[in-house]
């Protein structure tokens, strides 16, 4: 692969382009579509027959299409080929060129301002917070839900000094490199805009016939001590991380009963991300039948863990009442191969770069006994893992 040219197809931002690096892989993955236009699919469910590279909204629309790309390129190379381009690169040049071609299909994918849409400091972020807070912990007190996912965004202007920005393909090297355990992806689509995430949440994987998923939720900071000893396996876990853990493993569990067989479930145990802790159960499991695929991921996706419980009815209460608009941060995205190796991932830990600013994204789930400084700080050092990336 020629990275220069990667670069600069990423900076015309024109076509369809994603590069990923797989958890615990050295290899990276170019994944573009230069003839055509990634098709429009419906439903999840009809990924079932479907081959290719996926990226899924939170919630499928017409403004917020789910994407499949049938690449004609597709190549790996190492990151240390990657980095010996991009580590000299311009960055004035490489992120205002990729940045600025962004600004006309962000305006064009998004017609007029929507909901979280506006400049935010961080007061009127933190306001929009205890608004949505409020109106989500309410209903779930009032018995309306057992579990609700409440998402914001936080946004980051560029540095005064443009030479300071780094491009795209600096900031997808920089996560391989901090994020070694985490799915990274740079998603660039017309329509879609550009993206990049360092994501620890598989929804869907397969090797060999035998597909595996986890519940991942209940979430804790990690300390440098226990960072540098290996201690933070021996963490300790309040009751409403557990309980927003059990409430994922059951959900998934249900699911997986109807359509697989085979089916093995872990006993839950404690896993880092950058600098957080989470709980984690993992599920191996045979499809009954291939063609399940689609309606197995029909019904997964939303989990409860970026969703709520009844997955439905939450799903509609958030699209009408959060303070955001989710895109596709909380979807999935990744290569599918109904017949082959299939990778998808949740898209968590990630940002949209925007002409001027990157928008970053953060979600916690509420239960009847949150607190809303607890989940406010939760939100605040997950969005630092990206954060990371550009101060």
């Amino acid at each position: 692969m020629n990275v220069q040219r990667l670069n600069n197809l990423l900076a015309s931002g024109k076509g369809h382009t994603v590069l990923f690096r797989l958890p615990e892989e050295s290899l990276c993955t170019i994944v573009q579509q230069t003839d055509g236009e990634p098709a429009v699919l419906p439903s999840v469910a009809e990924l079932g027959s479907e081959e290719g590279y996926v990226m899924t909204p939170f919630a499928p629309s017409a403004e917020h299409p789910i994407l499949l790309l049938h690449p004609d390129i597709l190549e790996s190379f190492s990151l240390e080929e990657l980095e010996s381009t991009a580590t000299f690169l311009n960055g004035n040049e490489g992120a205002s060129a990729s940045l600025d071609a962004d600004a006309a299909s962000t305006a064009a994918l998004n017609g007029s301002q929507q909901k979280g849409d506006s400049p935010q400091n961080e007061s009127e972020e933190r306001t929009r917070y205890h608004l949505d807070f409020a109106n989500f912990h309410a209903q779930i007190e009032a018995g309306q839900f057992n579990k609700l996912v409440l998402a914001r965004t936080s946004e980051r202007q560029f540095p005064d000094t443009a030479g300071n920005r780094l491009t795209p393909l600096q900031l997808f090297a920089r996560a391989c490199h901090l994020y070694p355990h985490q799915y990274i992806a740079l998603i660039s689509l017309q329509g879609a805009g550009e993206w990049l995430m360092a994501t620890p949440e598989l929804l869907l994987g397969s090797h060999d016939g035998c597909w595996h998923t986890m519940a991942l939720a209940g979430t804790q900071r990690a300390t440098a001590g226990q960072l540098a000893d290996n201690t933070w396996k021996d963490a300790r876990w309040s009751e409403k991380n557990k309980l927003e853990q059990r409430c994922v493993t059951t959900y998934i569990t249900q699911i997986l009963e109807r359509h697989t067989q085979s089916l093995e479930v872990s006993a839950p145990y404690t896993t880092t991300a950058a600098r957080l802790l989470h709980l984690r159960t993992d599920f191996t499991f045979r499809l009954h039948e291939q063609k399940q695929l689609g309606t197995l991921l029909d019904d997964l996706f939303p989990t409860p863990a970026v969703c709520g419980l009844p997955k439905e009815a939450a799903r509609h209460f958030i699209l009408r009442n959060e303070n955001v608009d989710r895109r596709y941060y909380s979807g999935f995205c990744g290569m599918i191969r109904p017949h082959g190796d299939t990778a998808l991932f949740v898209s968590l830990r990630c940002m949209q770069l925007l002409p001027h600013a990157f928008r970053l994204y953060a979600g916690g789930g509420l239960l009847a006994d949150s607190e809303e400084e607890s989940e406010w700080q939760e939100t605040e050092a997950k969005i630092h893992t990206m954060a990371r990336l550009i101060e």
